[in-house]
């Protein structure tokens, strides 16, 4: 990551502020938030008093013509147009991180519980995200609609997206036909969880389970912890018999998994559904579909328990789905250009916050 990046792929935005009186670079003011919660800064005033103590420092990497902006300038300027925001966030993306090649793409929604404002009537808000399996790196992200849900929300998501040759694996929210078509037409694969919601699909996938030959089969076994798991895939090309084939964009194959779970001699089983337009083998379809749950476990939960995005309480216009962003840029950085492997994401982030050594290797200078 170069932070000299930020310049040229957030010069677009719009600046909030008024023309006549601009003390402050926009791009600044993005690069030292960014740096700073790296630094584990999570308040406006925490990166002003960070700037402060940094001033010298950060003087090597922004112009900060006027020294360091205040907390409410911080805040009133980071109310920039969250689409356009989302925009720039991607051209960062493609020119900082090499996110090409065969790829898992797992998208899912996350709430921010402290961000509605009973007061005003402002909802939590709720966001989509694509998480990138191989390099663990959050790759877009798009707010749903207050008065709809996580469908409206992914098609626009996709469409912002370079996904040729890449798997986008959605959970059964996801698993609609306008969806996979899309993900299909950007010569792109899809694994689409089927539940209840596509009824039709769902007890014609069952039923072809029971009468049609199998195509392939993968299990594995995983002992640790006290547990047992045996997850086993099943795979059926043969769509003879899954009439609403044909709805569904380029449709190949049905999945199923069976996931056997023992602990303290307490055995649970659970049987889910999906589909795809993938030729690939069973063992595939186990490993994507088990390495979906990465968004929830290094994305969301990180977020919130790393970079208390479950506690921030930013409320104000367009503060929040923003902030969000910032997080995923500092996490990404964090991620990609730490140095020391054995180092936990904790520890990295106070170690920038210690050592202005370390925090110049994270950011690549």
């Amino acid at each position: 990551m170069n932070i000299v990046n930020i310049a040229s792929s957030f010069s677009s935005i719009t600046d909030p502020g008024d023309t006549r009186k601009i003390s402050h670079l926009l791009t600044d003011i993005i690069g030292l938030t960014l740096i700073a919660v790296i630094a584990c800064c999570d308040t406006y005033d925490d990166i002003e008093e960070f700037g402060k103590a940094k001033k010298d420092w950060l003087s090597k990497y922004l112009q900060l013509p006027n020294g360091i902006p205040s907390d409410d300038t911080i805040e009133r300027l980071l109310a920039i147009n969250p689409k356009e925001f989302s925009v720039c966030f991607n051209t960062w993306i493609r020119e900082t991180f090499d996110h090409t090649g065969n790829d898992l793409l797992h998208i899912d929604g996350k709430s921010n519980r402290r961000s509605f404002d009973a007061f005003t009537g402002k909802k939590m808000l709720h966001s989509v995200s694509v998480f990138s399996s191989k390099n663990r790196l959050s790759l877009a992200q798009y707010k749903v609609d207050e008065k709809s849900n996580e469908i409206t929300a992914i098609p626009p998501l996709i469409e912002t997206l370079d996904i040729a040759g890449q798997t986008v694996t959605i959970d059964a929210m996801g698993c609609q036909k306008d969806i996979a078509k899309l993900i299909a037409e950007k010569q792109a694969y899809y694994v689409l969880a089927v539940k209840d919601n596509q009824k039709a699909l769902h007890d014609e996938i069952q039923n072809a389970f029971k009468s049609t030959a199998v195509s392939d089969t993968h299990t594995t076994l995983e002992k640790g912890h006290g547990r047992i798991e045996e997850p086993s895939c099943t795979t059926i090309t043969d769509l003879r018999f899954v009439d609403q084939s044909i709805n569904w964009a380029a449709l190949y194959c049905i999945v199923r998994i069976v996931s056997k779970r023992t602990i303290r001699l307490k055995t649970t089983i659970e049987t889910r559904y999906f589909i795809s337009n993938k030729k690939d083998s069973a063992a595939f379809f186990l490993s994507a579909i088990r390495s979906h749950w990465g968004i929830e476990n290094s994305l969301h939960w990180v977020l919130d328990v790393l970079f208390n995005e479950d506690h921030c309480r930013k409320r104000k216009e367009n503060a929040a789905e923003n902030f969000n962003l910032i997080r995923k840029m500092a996490l990404n950085t964090i991620r990609t250009n730490k140095k020391d492997s054995k180092k936990s994401l904790p520890r990295a982030r106070l170690n920038a916050a210690w050592d202005d050594k370390y925090l110049d290797s994270i950011l690549k200078f």
